[in-house]
This record gives C-alpha cells, sequence and structure tokens, in this order.
C-alpha cells in the first residue's frame, strides 16, 4: 500500500475493522483486536462510540499517523 491509499483511507470520518487491517497490515483478528481496544479507550474516556465504529482521528492519534509525511510521500511519487 503506498502513501496515497493510505490517505485515501485516513480521509474517511469512520474506520472500519476493514480500515485498520489494510492500514496496519494485519490480519482479520488483530484489527478486531486493535478496533476493540480504541473502543475501550473512548468508552473509558466518556465518549460515544458506534458499535463498529472507531473515529478516524482517533486511530491517528492512536498510532501517531504522520499525515504531513503522507502527504510529502504521495507528492513525490506523482
Amino acid at each position: 500500500m503506498n502513501a496515497k491509499e493510505i490517505l485515501e483511507l485516513l480521509s474517511k470520518p469512520w474506520c472500519t475493522v476493514y480500515d485498520i487491517k489494510a492500514i496496519c497490515n494485519c490480519g482479520m483478528n488483530k484489527a478486531v483486536t486493535i478496533r476493540s481496544e480504541l473502543r475501550k479507550k473512548l468508552q473509558s474516556e466518556g465518549k460515544l462510540v458506534a458499535n463498529n465504529l472507531i473515529p478516524m482521528t482517533e486511530f491517528i492519534k492512536a498510532f501517531s499517523i504522520d499525515i504531513d509525511y503522507l502527504e510529502k510521500m504521495a507528492n513525490r511519487n506523482k
């Protein structure tokens, strides 16, 4: 997966287990575990979370994804 494809996934408002699987390059079980852990964390902070979705902003924060770097790489490969 290249930087442009990752940015397209990160531009969504909600993160699904399939997005986690693609971005983290992991299997379904690991993606479900990641989603569950993020969901528990958000609920412990008193936030309401949709059953199968995680806000993409929270996913980006949790994994410290550098959007600026991805944009530079995507523009570099044009």
